[in-house]
């Protein structure tokens, strides 16, 4: 995946709505269609610092049977959801990937590493 104008726009697209992309004057405001991407970056949370609430709730999706006590443990999984080896169906997956990209999580895409996305200029990381 390449480092494309039209890459770019698709990926901006997966965080529409969100008031996630950078402004020149240092504000952010919600990704649309009437909003330019070049030069912009979206400014997104790594999922490293994912909260408790967003763990439990990615969790639910998971294991719906839990209590929110059991779900907390499942933390340190969610953060590394990846490479945990979880056997998550693939809709599960989906909803998991939904909700942590509504939450400004920055995730891989498309075989794009977060890593790969900072370098390309189209992610920037809030630092806790």
């Amino acid at each position: 995946m390449g480092n494309t104008s039209e890459n770019k726009a698709k990926f901006f697209a997966q965080y529409w709505g969100q008031n996630v992309l950078h402004r020149k004057d240092g504000s952010y405001v919600s990704v649309c269609f009437l909003n330019p991407i070049k030069d912009r970056y979206l400014f997104l949370k790594p999922l490293s610092s994912i909260t408790d609430e967003d763990a439990i709730e990615v969790g639910r999706i998971v294991f719906p049977n839990l209590t929110d006590t059991q779900l907390i443990l499942v933390k340190d999984g969610v953060v590394n959801i990846f490479s945990s080896g979880w056997n998550i169906d693939g809709l599960r997956m989906l909803k998991i990937f939904d909700y942590l990209r509504w939450e400004g999580y920055a995730l891989p895409w498309m075989g794009l590493s977060v890593g790969k996305q900072i370098e390309y200029g189209w992610v920037k990381l809030a630092t806790s």
